[in-house]
Order: structure tokens, then C-alpha cells, then sequence
């Protein structure tokens, strides 16, 4: 199995290494070299005459141009409609809605797979850890997920650990814990922890002063039964571990938003219209330009107004299941969810339910997304 990575205007350069440690992958190709593989101008991996190129995420576009340099069957794993679709072998979607949608688009040869990065969930994690109800766990444990890139984590990490400070001196019993994601390094964590972009918002700064544990700096304003400082853990590289050991989160949209959904793990989500959007292709490049910031910010609200919901159980549910708050100046409206969770169970009880619910169970999703692989390839 080969791995090639796209261009990416938020990548870390810790993806090639990330992938390569994956268990079956025998090459990874660095953005250049893909480039350069679709072009025809790469020769270092002597590639088998039959193959199947799979698209799991970025641009279609990549992965066709991949499929039809290299002579092979194409499979892409979907999750909205792209005019490029009609053109794979074999399309996989997250569920049976979503086919039935794309099918009256006019896309053939859809199948209904399940939710892959669910499956990935209950694939790393025990099932029944992951979904453990309040009653099963001692204190509240908040989880903190500021995003999968350096730039996210830089902007949101200052926010969250201040809110985190506003709910430790209210709540001196709650624990939090911090996952960090495998592109962020050391250094670029101990970077957003003292130097964080605060995008004109109060920020809390803080030290890491064991690798497993960060010591943050409470706000003027915020000290209180927390005192001047409190610790929170820091979990490296094992976003499902830190889902397992939570009861809610803080996060910023992302696909951790519908893994957080399928463990029942409640969670507010942070939005700005000043921070940038975790996403690729031209609105990447976009988010990525260093001018034209009003046209940015713009575009940011038009996406949240034209989405409807940024988190993926609220877009599934189309309704709000859990609540996302457009962060302007005071960042405590972020805290006050947690606060309804802690002083009202039943209140917390059904909004675990609910996501639940909403994003049911994708066990098997790998399998079937495996099977339906094969299937291209014996074509």
C-alpha cells in the first residue's frame, strides 16, 4: 500500500512520517513527488501493473489524474457531491442518505459503507470505555481539541485554556485534559502555549513543564478557588484515547467533532469569523493568503450561514444537538454549555443520547470500505 500525500496549505510536515508508521504501508510520496507522479515525471517506485487508486480526502481532482497516469481502477469515498464522482470506479458514502442523494444527482455505483473515522474510533478504543455513561466515571474530565494543525492549535489553544481557567474556578473539581495532535510537535505546542494568537481575544498562556502535563497561567480575572495555576494533562498522538477518558470537550470543527458524537462525548464548539477554516483545495489557499482579511472574514460567515452547522452531528441531525458558539469578544459564553452540563445530569444525560442517536454506529466501515476496494480492483 502506497501512500501519497497532496498539497496541503496547512501541512506540518510531520504527515509523511505520521503515515509511514501505519500498519501495511510500504511507501509514502511527499507532496512533490505526487506532483511529480501525476505529471509522469516520477520513476523512484516501480508501481505493479494492476492497482486501485483509493481517495479518502483533499481534491478528487488528485486523485483521477493518479488513477489514469497510473492505468488503475479508481474507488472515493465521499461525503458531499463533486462533478468528478461519475468519473470513479467504485464510490463509497457514509450512509444510505447520503446515497440516496447522490444518486438522484445522477452519480452511479454508490455504496453505503458507514462513517470511517467513526469505525476508526471503536477500532483503536475499547467500544464500551469509549461510550461510558457519567455514572461509570468519578469527576468531570473536559477534553481540549484545538485542532489537527499548527495554525489552529496556535489560535485556539490561548481561548480554550482560558475558558478551561473560568471553569476551574468555578468547578475546582474538574480535570482537563489536552490532546494534541500528531502533526503538532513539541516545540510548536510549547509555541502556541507561550506565544498564542489571540485574534484580539482575553487568551491564558501556559508551560509545559512534564510531557504529560501542562501548567496554565489562570487570567486576573479567573483566579479564584483555582488559584493562581492549574494543571492539565496532555495526551500525544491519541485523540481516541483522550474521547475514551472525557465527558465533554471543547473543539473547533473537524472530523473529531463526529467521533466525539458517536462516544456521546457532548462538546461546545468554538467558532470565529476571524480564525481561519479547517479546510483544503482553493479555500485553503485562500485561508492561507496573508492579505485580503476582511474578504476572509466575510467568506467565513457566508460558510457558516450557507452550512448551517459546522459540527458533523448538527449537520446530520440538522438541528443544533450540540451548541456552537460564534465567539466575537467574550469568550465565557464558550464555558456556559459546560456549566448547564455540570449543574443539570439529566440535561448533560440527553445531549450524550442524542449524539448517540444522531450518528448511530459505523461498525464494519473499514471492512466494507475494504471489501468494496477489492471489488474495483477485479474489474
Amino acid at each position: 500500500m502506497i501512500v501519497a500525500l497532496v498539497p496541503c496549505p496547512y501541512a506540518s510536515g510531520a504527515e509523511a512520517e505520521v503515515a509511514a508508521s501505519l500498519p501495511g504501508v510500504s511507501a509514502v510520496l511527499k507532496p512533490s513527488q505526487t506532483l511529480r507522479l501525476m505529471c509522469g515525471l516520477f520513476n523512484e517506485i516501480k508501481f505493479r501493473r494492476r492497482g486501485v487508486v483509493v481517495f479518502l480526502g483533499g481534491d478528487l481532482l488528485h486523485a483521477k489524474i493518479l488513477a489514469w497516469r497510473l492505468q488503475y481502477k479508481s474507488v472515493a469515498y465521499a461525503v458531499r457531491y463533486s462533478y468528478l464522482l461519475p468519473y470513479f470506479d467504485k464510490i463509497a458514502v457514509s450512509d444510505a442518505s447520503l446515497a440516496k442523494e447522490l444518486i438522484e444527482l445522477g452519480v452511479k455505483k454508490v455504496t453505503s459503507v458507514g462513517n470511517l473515522s467513526i469505525d476508526g474510533v471503536f477500532s483503536d478504543v475499547d467500544r464500551e470505555c469509549a461510550v461510558q455513561s457519567k455514572e461509570k466515571s468519578g469527576t468531570w474530565k473536559i477534553g481540549i481539541f484545538p485542532g489537527s494543525r499548527f495554525l489552529h492549535t496556535k489560535i485556539a489553544l490561548g481561548v480554550f485554556l482560558r475558558v478551561a481557567a473560568l471553569i476551574k474556578t468555578r468547578y475546582p473539581q474538574v480535570d482537563f485534559v489536552l490532546s494534541v495532535s500528531p502533526f503538532v510537535s513539541k516545540a510548536r505546542l510549547e509555541s502556541a502555549l507561550y506565544h498564542p494568537i489571540s485574534l484580539g481575544l482575553p487568551v491564558a498562556k501556559g508551560k509545559l513543564v512534564r510531557a504529560d502535563c501542562i501548567l496554565v497561567d489562570c487570567p486576573q480575572e479567573a483566579e479564584g478557588a483555582a488559584g493562581r495555576s492549574f494543571e492539565v494533562e496532555v495526551l500525544w498522538s491519541h485523540p481516541y484515547q483522550a474521547i475514551a477518558e472525557i465527558d465533554m470537550a471543547l473543539t473547533i470543527p473537524g472530523t473529531n467533532t463526529g467521533e466525539l458524537g458517536s462516544c456521546g462525548k457532548p462538546m461546545v464548539v468554538g467558532l470565529s469569523a476571524d480564525a481561519s477554516l479547517p479546510r483544503g483545495g482553493l479555500g485553503g489557499l485562500l485561508e492561507n493568503a496573508p492579505l485580503f482579511s476582511k474578504i476572509k472574514r466575510y467568506l467565513r460567515l457566508r460558510s457558516y450561514a450557507r452550512h448551517g452547522f459546522a459540527a458533523i452531528p448538527n449537520r446530520i441531525a440538522y438541528r443544533q444537538v450540540v451548541p456552537e458558539v460564534l465567539v466575537k469578544k467574550d469568550t465565557s459564553v464558550l464555558a456556559q454549555p459546560i456549566f448547564e452540563w455540570i449543574e443539570n445530569p439529566d440535561k448533560y444525560a440527553q445531549t450524550a443520547e442524542d449524539l448517540r442517536k444522531t450518528m448511530g454506529t459505523s461498525e464494519g466501515a473499514g471492512r466494507r470500505m475494504a471489501e468494496l476496494i477489492l471489488e474495483a480492483a477485479a474489474l
